[in-house]
Order: C-alpha cells, then structure tokens, then sequence
C-alpha cells in the first residue's frame, strides 16, 4: 500500500510540473516581440530617444505621405493634407495599452482646435473598446508595430539607425 501511495505522490508531482511548464511554454509564445518595446532582434527600438525625437520622426515620415506640420504644442502636432487638418497626438508613445479615455481626450481636442481627423500614437496596442470608438471619431490609431515602421522608414530616409 505505501508503494501505490508514493507511485501516486510521484505521478501527481509530474503532472504539476507539467502542467506548470506547459502553462510558462504557452504564455511566452503568446507575448509578442515588441510587447516589451523589442524589436524580433531583441534590440530597444527606442532606447535613447525623447518625445520630440518621437515627434520629429513621425512627423517626418508623414510628411513623406503628403501631411504638413502646421503647428505642435505638447505632444500634439497639428497637420495638414490638402484641404482637411489632422491632429498626432504623441503623448502615449511610451504606453504598452491605451484605452478609450486616451482617444476621446483625443476627439474632444480635435473639436476644439477644429480638425476634421487624428492619429494616436502607442509604443503597445490599444483596447478593443478603443478601437471601435476611434473608428466612430475618425481616430487612425497606430500601434506599436505601425509606430516601429513609421520611425524606421523617417530613420532611412535621413540616413540615421
């Protein structure tokens, strides 16, 4: 009997240590690369750099699309595309989530300084609820992934990495 009681110690043992190694296996295959602000070579993205570095090479790089920055004021530039204004708001550029309280200070700003539509900055991604409510404010929201390419392609075009 104690022989059959320590088998049964032994094989509950293993199938917690499984379990437990499956469970850490399954949640890193599901954290992104850039979830903590990487790119898929391990390197800072955006190590060393300030929000108006930030600012300076979106704006460049949607300059380069056809935008015109028109004016900036903390963390906020304002743009123009042919005849419709557009406002970047580049204060969340650092943040791994933005929710819908982020993109309606957004819309509300947007009114009041009289642009027609926006794009919001993330260095992660933004709730799902934010999504939805961006698209109803026309709110273009670029994540993370959008954010690394945006910055990538202004760092080519002026010859900096």
């Amino acid at each position: 009997m104690a022989m059959s009681g320590a088998i049964g110690l032994a094989a509950a043992l293993l199938l917690v240590a499984g379990g437990g190694l499956s469970a850490a296996w399954w949640m890193r295959r599901r954290a992104p690369a850039h979830a903590a602000g990487r790119d898929a070579g391990g390197a800072q993205r955006f190590e060393g750099m300030t929000s108006r570095d930030i600012e300076a090479l979106v704006a460049e790089a949607l300059r380069k699309q056809g935008y015109e920055q028109v004016a900036a004021r903390a963390g906020e530039l304002m743009l123009r595309r042919e005849r419709e204004t557009y406002l970047l708001d580049c204060r969340h550029w650092q943040s791994q989530k933005v929710g819908v309280a982020e993109v309606d200070a957004l819309a509300r700003s947007m009114k009041v300084r009289g642009a027609g539509a926006g794009f919001m900055l993330s260095g992660g991604r933004f709730a799902r609820e934010a999504i939805t409510f961006a698209a109803a404010c026309n709110v273009r929201l670029i994540d993370g992934a959008g954010l690394r390419g945006l910055v990538a392609k202004a760092q080519a075009a002026s010859g900096k990495r």
